[in-house]
């Protein structure tokens, strides 16, 4: 049901770069088309905070869509439904 993680952790250090550079990337398009070009650059703290929240949020979903495949198994295993 749950899938394991069968990356090498030099396979994982690889996807972690460049899932930290579209992140990047995302910010700094999405800054400079919300102010102007090149505001992203002279505002790097915006950089980091949008990379964080970036990273935070995808967390968040993968958390949550764990806990509801638990909840599922759990409630198929003991009859009690959740929720």
């Amino acid at each position: 049901m749950f899938g394991d993680v069968t990356s090498t952790p030099d396979a994982l250090v690889g996807q972690a770069s460049r899932t930290t550079l579209i992140y990047m990337k995302d910010a700094i398009e999405s800054i400079d088309r919300q102010f102007e070009t090149g505001y992203a650059k002279s505002h790097p703290e915006l950089i980091a905070t949008f990379m964080k929240t970036a990273a935070a949020d995808f967390a968040t979903a993968i958390f949550a869509q764990n806990m509801q495949r638990l909840a599922a198994a759990i409630e198929t295993h003991s009859g009690h439904e959740f929720g």
